[in-house]
């Protein structure tokens, strides 16, 4: 996650005593200076845009609010791409939202390493070897062969507030907090959506819009699709719709006394962890859970809208020598972006990305 880092990616960025939204050129990422130091980046052709915006509607008279983070990018139309050979029409009315998970991980993980325009490249085995995994995470930033971003329109936010560089007022945030709820999030995002559109107009707002996520995202996709699902059935002739047109969840986290002890068979059945790990994982999985079932004096196990509150998953991927989380012929530090350097934390504190 990105919580920790101090820095802020902040093209053109600034915080305003109430919700405020700008011209598009305010968000506009200045290419020259991000392709200079980062090569990679040249390989995205279309433009991006970034900063902060209002999860809250602009028509409030408030201090009390959120400005969500994200990164927009929007290809080039080039009259189609080259798929293995065979042409294929670019999917110019399509804009695909990115998720990740947490609740509060930054979905700039997904940018650098997942499906964005540029990564961090994996290594397989070997390659360097497991036991210095430290040589991963200082590779290069590449293009992303990959990316999302070659066939649709993209952007990457950072949410619920307070998640990576988005910011919460106080009421936002702690164990006190006003926003903690689904429902909460599916109202933010409905407000952040609309200020959006209200920055870049009807060209962004026409296209086909897809929510996507992973993890925790199993259960922030649907809340936000039936958020903005229910808000369309009530809108009034001075808001406009949102174009929703479906959703997609990778790997997602959506019952945790379910998924919690099939992670750890998952782990052996691919030859991640041995049988003595195995075991003793499962053992200590059965506790916790009975732990949480039967002990009044701790909090009860819920095997809804939960964390890995028994830390199986993390316990999976330490014990099997830092796999990749998300492709596990591959290594990886984990968990990779807590790290105080390495390429993605020198990324997002370089002066020139600022």
């Amino acid at each position: 996650m990105f919580r920790y880092i101090s820095i802020a990616l902040t093209l053109a960025i600034a915080s305003s005593a109430k919700p405020q939204i700008h011209h598009p050129s305010h968000y506009e990422v200045n290419r020259r200076l991000l392709e200079k130091n980062y090569p990679a980046f040249k390989t995205f052709k279309g433009s991006m845009h970034s900063g902060l915006i209002p999860a809250v509607s602009l028509e409030v008279d408030t201090e009390d609010y959120s400005e969500y983070f994200f990164w927009l990018f929007r290809p080039e139309i080039n009259g189609g791409v080259e798929d293995e050979g065979r042409p294929e029409s670019f999917r110019d009315d399509t804009l695909l939202i990115w998720l990740n998970g947490g609740p509060g991980c930054s979905s700039l993980i997904g940018l650098m390493s997942e499906n964005g325009p540029v990564t961090i490249p994996n290594f397989g085995p070997g390659i360097p070897a497991p036991n210095n995994p430290a040589s991963a995470k200082d590779a290069p930033l590449v293009e992303n062969v990959y990316a999302w971003t070659k066939k649709s329109a993209m952007i990457f936010v950072e949410q619920p507030g307070g998640t990576g560089f988005s910011t919460a007022s106080s009421s936002w945030t702690g164990d006190e907090a006003s926003h903690r709820t689904e429902v909460d999030v599916a109202q933010n995002f409905y407000d952040f959506m609309q200020n959006l559109y209200q920055v870049f107009g009807d060209e962004l707002r026409e296209k086909k819009l897809y929510i996507s996520g992973e993890s925790y995202a199993g259960f922030y996709v649907p809340s936000i699709a039936r958020g903005i699902y229910l808000r369309n059935k009530q809108v009034d002739k001075a808001e406009k719709l949102i174009n929703l047109a479906g959703v997609a969840i990778g790997n997602g986290w959506i019952d945790a006394y379910v998924q919690g002890g099939t992670t750890i068979d998952y782990a052996f059945w691919h030859g991640m962890i041995d049988l003595r790990t195995y075991r003793s994982l499962h053992e200590k999985w059965d506790q916790c859970v009975a732990g949480k079932i039967k002990d009044s004096s701790i909090e009860p196990f819920h095997p809804y809208n939960t964390p890995d509150e028994c830390g199986v998953v993390k316990a999976v991927m330490a014990a099997s020598g830092s796999q990749q989380m998300y492709e596990v012929t591959t290594y990886d530090t984990y968990p990779g972006m807590e790290d105080t350097d390495g390429t993605v934390v020198r990324f997002f504190n370089d002066a020139d990305v600022r």
